[in-house]
């Protein structure tokens, strides 16, 4: 087949690229036994070589595998909510059952988030034209009722450069599919974003499901657009760890954190306080008399803090400190501020909820539906085949270099139960009554 046959092909079977995102979301044996297939045959290819058509060509190899491992019923993705098979358990873990639905795949019973929607997509992950500019549709007209930017504002996980430089690849992204500029705004506090949201300084914010809930609670008109995976396919959770030095000898378990000093994040993160301050209750340790509190004000800051002996222990969320996989490098690490084995392991915490990207709902309604659409269909592929990520870390993801495989899935508030379980505990934290 000749070059152009080849990329008018690519280019047209868009619905078969569509359904691949949420092939990638059914089935981890999908993504291992595509990835070994498209590495030994189109590896040798220079045609195949251009990135933009490699990633093409990977969704086209998952749909096919997926097909054959599956079955053909996979390719649909409403058939991928069909409920497991009664009396059996799922093996993965889970921990909202309004929005992760327990769901036959394969001969397993795994979780998986709420579905995609049936409908194809106005824009698609990772299908730009080879041949033409990286953009995957042609920017909408901008309506008369739509700002002339919008003012995306992270937590602050992160120092102020590091948050900015993370989140530029998806705010290019952004602005491509919905024609208007996306700009980046840094806080000092998680407080700060909901203040500058309820203000009107910002439209967006990327919360934590605790400062999520917390804004909800003090009557901020905002709602969840999506949540956060680190990798395509798993649940959407993440922990909280504490670490210390590895040479402290003397901190071995929680309990023995009594009487040091301890780092937190911030009173409203929820990996960096809500989920440590019950745990330290649980191990019998009264965080507001037992310990004395640094909050560093990043989960960065409060692992450096521990590093450099400025807290004697310290949470935050665990990709900072510690790899979750391969392709998930410690951010710490990746960034040349940690070295493997700085820090040790003292407790993980159980599974939390994923962070929520969410967006005011006073805003025009054509584009919080714009900005939902195009958000669900922004992935880690999509920013490497639009070559948004940095010359540096070409394989960049949702929150930069070192979530190559990051995606949104679908959210409703009800996702944040548990932290509404949590708040309602007599011993939480006093953090959890919003001003």
């Amino acid at each position: 087949m000749s070059k152009d046959r080849t990329t008018a092909a690519i280019h047209e079977d868009r619905s078969i690229a569509g359904a691949v995102r949420t092939l990638d979301d059914i089935h981890p044996a999908v993504r291992s036994s595509s990835s070994a297939v498209h590495g030994r045959y189109l590896g040798s290819s220079p045609f195949f070589h251009d990135q933009r058509i490699r990633c093409q060509m990977k969704r086209i190899f998952q749909a096919t595998i997926a097909t054959a491992v599956l079955g053909a019923v996979a390719v649909s993705p409403a058939m991928g909510a069909t409920k497991a098979a009664a009396g059996k358990t799922c093996k993965t873990v889970g921990t909202n059952s309004g929005s992760l639905t327990c769901t036959k795949q394969g001969t397993k019973n795994v979780w998986r988030a709420t579905p995609r929607p049936t409908a194809a997509p106005t824009t698609g992950a990772a299908q730009p034209a080879p041949t033409a500019a990286p953009a995957t549709t042609a920017a909408p007209a901008k309506e008369a009722a739509w700002p002339d930017r919008l003012r995306l504002a992270p937590v602050p996980a992160e120092n102020a450069s590091s948050t900015v430089t993370s989140w530029t690849p998806f705010a290019k992204a952004l602005e491509k599919e919905i024609g208007i500029p996306v700009e980046i705004i840094t806080t000092t506090s998680y407080a700060g974003v909901t203040e500058a949201l309820v203000g009107g300084r910002i439209d967006m914010a990327m919360y934590g499901p605790f400062s999520y809930y917390l804004a909800k609670a003090s009557g901020a008109k905002v709602e969840p657009i999506g949540i956060y995976v680190s990798q395509i396919g798993r649940p959407p959770v993440y922990y909280s760890v504490l670490v210390a030095k590895s040479s402290r000898s003397d901190i071995r378990t929680i309990a023995d954190v009594k009487g040091k000093k301890v780092c937190f994040v911030d009173p409203q993160s929820t990996s960096g306080y809500l989920y440590p301050f019950l745990a330290l209750i649980d191990a019998g340790i009264d965080p507001e008399k037992d310990i004395t509190a640094i909050f560093a004000g990043g989960h960065d800051r409060s692992a450096i803090a521990v590093n450099n002996g400025t807290c004697d222990a310290g949470f935050a969320f665990e990709n900072m400190v510690f790899p979750l996989s391969p392709k998930e490098p410690a951010t710490l690490t990746t960034r040349g501020v940690l070295k493997d084995g700085d820090l040790k392991l003292i407790q993980k915490s159980k599974p939390i909820p994923e962070s929520p990207l969410a967006i005011r709902t006073d805003l025009p309604a054509s584009l919080v539906a714009k900005v939902k659409t195009a958000t669900l269909n922004i992935d880690a592929l999509y920013l490497q085949a639009n070559k948004l990520c940095p010359a540096a870390s070409p394989r960049c993801g949702i929150f930069g270099a070192n979530d190559s495989d990051s995606t949104f899935v679908p959210a409703t508030d009800s996702f944040f139960n548990d932290i509404k379980v949590l708040c309602t505990n007599p011993v939480a934290p006093k953090a959890c009554k919003p001003a």
